[in-house]
């Protein structure tokens, strides 16, 4: 009579027959017998560049590991990451050498402007990053001592 067992979380069903049918579906036991799943290269590498995505997506900054990690694994995302970086830090710029909160304003406006126009030729996923980059260096802006210290 073939029985199954369960122990600390490890499944046994009598001796071999259990092993061999999980280590075909890319399941092993590691040396304390827990059951380890097997991720391909490609899974783990598809899971890294969704994070990266996501990063973009959320407007925020990629650390020199990431932007190292697209270069070497997704050269086209990369050139795209660069030139948002590089948009970013014109529109940084620009915004510091606002003289008035008005100014900002204009600057801003003008941003949001240019890139509703570039929105019609460009694909969308990256205009949503490049528009979400330009929104989170906005709000850093806005909470630094030199926003808060020009007149209106």
């Amino acid at each position: 009579m073939n029985v199954a067992t369960m122990q600390a979380g490890v499944f046994s069903y009598s001796g071999k027959q259990f092993n061999i049918r999980f280590e075909q579906q890319g399941i092993k036991k590691n040396e304390t017998g827990l059951i380890l799943l097997k991720q391909s290269n490609e899974d783990i590498k598809a899971k890294r560049l969704q994070g990266i995505k996501n990063k973009l997506k959320s407007g925020q900054r990629l650390s020199p590991a990431d932007m190292e990690y697209l270069r070497n694994n997704d050269p086209i995302l990369y050139e795209k990451a660069v030139k948002i970086e590089k948009e970013r830090d014109a529109y940084r710029h620009d915004l510091r050498r606002c003289k008035t909160k008005t100014d900002v304003h204009m600057v801003s406006l003008s941003k949001q402007m240019q890139l509703k126009l570039e929105s019609k030729y460009e694909d969308p996923e990256i205009m949503f990053m490049r528009m979400s980059a330009i929104s989170n260096e906005h709000s850093e802006f806005v909470k630094t001592d030199k926003y808060r210290a020009p007149p209106d």
